[in-house]
């Protein structure tokens, strides 16, 4: 056998794994993304869970109920526009600080 001809002595790598898609179960039009790790959600819809936890966390701590200035903005005719504007709002009419802990 020439040169040419030997066998490799080092195989080649394996293809890296791909996983399969995986149907998101989080709020929102249907969407997949890759779980490499079991979860359920997308990292979107995860940090969104996170956003929405820390702002229900946060008005308990300003004595706000989100949920309750929600409805009282629908009834006015009002969109909520999420919690982000309605804890800010709520902030600054109980005259809180953003940097308290």
């Amino acid at each position: 056998m020439s040169a040419r001809e030997e066998a490799p002595s080092v195989l080649p790598a394996p293809p890296p794994y791909v996983a399969p898609l995986v149907t998101c179960q989080g709020p929102g039009a249907e969407h997949v993304f890759r779980s490499y790790d079991g979860s359920t959600e997308c990292p979107q819809c995860q940090q969104a869970a996170a956003w929405a936890r820390w702002a229900e966390w946060r008005a308990a701590q300003l004595g706000v109920d989100l949920a309750e200035d929600a409805a009282a903005a629908v009834e006015a005719g009002r969109d909520p526009d999420g919690w982000r504007p309605r804890l800010a709002a709520a902030a600054a009419a109980g005259g809180a600080g953003g940097d308290e802990q």
